[in-house]
């Protein structure tokens, strides 16, 4: 196997791990992991994909999150914002707040609602800086 010289990942917040060897882009994986950087796997599920769309000299990059919750997985990252942890708490919190909401609210319509505004909440993406728990509390008030 190669050998992998982690200071190549310094200051990356993504990774793209797409050797034709399984092992090595499994071991590229794990130490951007180690690294709390984004994976995006082409011969595995990683933390994002990355598809983009061209066309008549422009190009638009959506990040495609793992996530459950339909606004998560269709929001767009702009590509001059840095992103962040924050990104990975959202789809999280998402995940969490859908599964709760199947339980409370019977219509898909008003669920889906709901998530959309908990993720144009800029509250809810300030309490991140603080902690997790800081902004399901915040996401949490949608809900009631």
């Amino acid at each position: 196997m190669k050998k992998i010289y982690p200071f190549f990942l310094k200051n990356a917040f993504i990774v793209i791990p797409a050797a034709n060897d399984a092992k090595l882009n499994e071991k590229i994986a794990g130490i951007a992991k180690e690294r709390e950087i984004f994976v995006n796997r082409v011969d595995d599920i990683g933390d994002i994909i990355i598809p983009s769309v061209s066309g008549e000299g422009y190009c638009n990059r959506y990040f495609h999150w793992r996530s459950k919750s339909c606004p998560f997985k269709i929001y767009p990252a702009k590509t001059e914002e840095v992103i962040t942890p924050e990104y990975a708490q959202m789809s999280r919190l998402q995940n969490e707040i859908r599964e709760k909401l199947k339980s409370l609210v019977n219509d898909q319509k008003k669920r889906k609602e709901i998530l959309w505004n908990i993720i144009n909440d800029n509250d809810v993406w300030k309490a991140f800086e603080e902690s997790y728990e800081k902004a399901y509390m915040k996401a949490s008030r949608h809900i009631m």
